[in-house]
């Protein structure tokens, strides 16, 4: 424990750290919450199980499709860009207020989601055993610390209030 406490509060590292921030790219990290949404929608309420299996989704997702190729020029296009050649879209940004490049990348793939309907009718057919137990019978039913009172003395102390 001490040898982590003194790396931590090494001096040299935290002056470092204060540079490195300047190279820190959270693309990959936004690409990922964009994932998440497809497979858990912020307008939608989810129990826990829920929750964990749609997270778990959009990790294998997102593991799948993370080192994609930029795609190629496969046929001549109305640009008349060489057949092999890297693809690319021109689009005007509203922030920069000019023209910029944006690289295309190959389709994504859910190739992963076979594998585990695969998997399903194996367990289907007792040809692949598996456990699970619902982490929401271990949860409480909310985050009260205290009982919750009688509601009609709640709203008599409420309008007494006033």
């Amino acid at each position: 424990m001490d040898t982590l406490k003194c790396i931590v509060l090494n001096k040299a590292l935290l002056r470092d750290l204060k540079q490195i921030t300047c190279f820190c790219h959270t693309g990959d990290l936004e690409v990922y919450h964009s994932v998440c949404l497809k497979y858990r929608t912020k307008r939608l309420h989810y129990y826990i199980d829920g929750m964990v299996a749609r997270t778990q989704l959009a990790a294998l997702d997102h593991n799948q499709n993370v080192e994609r190729l930029q795609a190629m020029v496969s046929n001549s296009t109305t640009y008349g860009d060489p057949v092999g050649t890297l693809r690319h879209r021109v689009q005007f940004s509203k922030a920069r207020k000019d023209w910029v490049v944006k690289t295309l990348y190959e389709p994504t793939s859910q190739d992963f989601v076979m594998d585990i309907l695969e998997d399903v009718l194996r367990i289907m057919h007792k040809e692949l055993a598996t456990s699970w137990e619902s982490q929401r019978s271990s949860y409480p039913p909310n985050i009260a610390t205290i009982p919750k009172p009688d509601r009609h003395e709640l709203i008599r102390e409420h309008q007494s209030r006033f």
